[in-house]
């Protein structure tokens, strides 16, 4: 057994050396390792910063000053690590979930996820392609990356459309920067609108609005324990409606292709397939948590090195065609995100 995995491992380095992926790889290699370091140093920790947001952050850095000299011999390792790479690291991240984690959270919460998730792509949608005529893809990829799991699910769905580098990074845009702002404003609102004995409860509306996992993090942790655990499990929860919600969007891409040849054929999303499979593996096994612990580090790994890609074939130049538009319906997400998830949560659970 250990003689075969070896020979596929030797044969699969091979592979990626003939195809000159090596050269691209080391470079996201690199920026994985300055983005983990200074999340070590708890740099940008206050701001909810992690990992995948410092290599997005690097890569644009370098993207746009000297990756242009070095893309002739790195670009297939870049492409290989935001797509084959990005897909893998979504897989693997149905190993942080398990059904029971849902069920736990009653159905009021649930409802309330649910709502939040629907409501939120639909509304961006409505408001992006038929009032701001915004390009389509970047329209969706903005209305998944805000209502279900910021930039994981930005880059899923890019990966399911085959949109542009430029979407995909205005999507992300949003997502960092609305998210970012979540960390300073959640905190107030929660002075303002709740009683200390509702803390826990609090969780219920960060989870299910904040965009990011580790903006949910940073705003529970702020407030409390328990209004961190509890807003991490009902983040998860929309994390699970990823799956769902990439089937949903592949039926309405067939629908409306009214002549499909066998070139252009729209694909099933495997990627959303196997992560719905690792999540129901991990709530029916019992697996070890030092398994776990090393299944989600490389989960984390994979995950950076597809954020370092994209940010390396991130230009600025794209920001100023996205002009004013792609920051109003950030805003105007961002209003409904905060005012429909305290409503939700006094009507149904308050």
């Amino acid at each position: 057994m250990s003689c075969n995995v070896s020979k596929y491992s030797s044969k699969l380095i091979q592979s990626m050396m003939m195809k000159n992926y090596v050269p691209g790889l080391v470079l996201i290699i690199c920026i994985y390792l300055i983005a983990t370091l200074l999340t070590h140093y708890q740099i940008g920790s206050q701001l909810g910063f992690s990992p995948l947001t410092f290599a997005i952050l690097i890569g644009m850095l370098v993207g746009n000053t000297i990756y242009p000299k070095l893309a002739p011999r790195t670009d297939k390792g870049v492409a290989f690590a935001k797509g084959q790479l990005l897909r893998l690291g979504i897989i693997l991240y149905g190993f942080r979930l398990t059904f029971a984690q849902v069920a736990g959270l009653g159905l009021g919460t649930i409802f309330i996820d649910l709502f939040m998730v629907s409501s939120t792509f639909l509304l961006t949608y409505w408001i992006g392609y038929k009032y701001l005529n915004m390009e389509k893809n970047t329209v969706i990829l903005t209305g998944a990356g805000c209502s279900i799991c910021g930039a994981a699910a930005v880059m899923a769905t890019a990966s399911l459309i085959k949109a542009k580098t430029t979407e995909t990074t205005q999507a992300i845009a949003v997502v960092v920067l609305f998210g970012t702002l979540a960390i300073f404003l959640y905190p107030w609102l929660y002075t303002l609108l709740f009683d200390p004995k509702d803390a826990v409860n609090f969780g219920i509306v960060v989870g299910s609005s904040v965009h990011e996992v580790a903006q949910v993090v940073a705003v529970g942790k702020q407030i409390s324990d328990g209004t961190m655990d509890l807003a991490v499990v009902t983040k998860m929860l929309r994390v699970i409606m990823l799956a769902p919600f990439l089937f949903i969007l592949l039926y309405f891409i067939n629908r409306d292709q009214t002549e499909i040849s066998a070139k252009n054929k729209v694909t099933i999303p495997w990627f959303a397939v196997l992560f719905l499979v690792m999540i129901a593996i991990n709530s029916i096994i019992n697996i070890p948590g030092q398994a776990t612990q090393l299944i989600t580090q490389v989960d984390n790994i994979l995950l950076t090195m597809a954020m370092a890609g994209l940010g390396l074939t991130t230009h600025f130049s794209a920001f100023k065609k996205a002009g004013p538009k792609a920051l109003l319906l950030g805003v105007i997400v961002f209003i409904w995100l905060i005012v429909a998830s305290l409503v939700a949560y006094y009507l149904v659970i308050a």
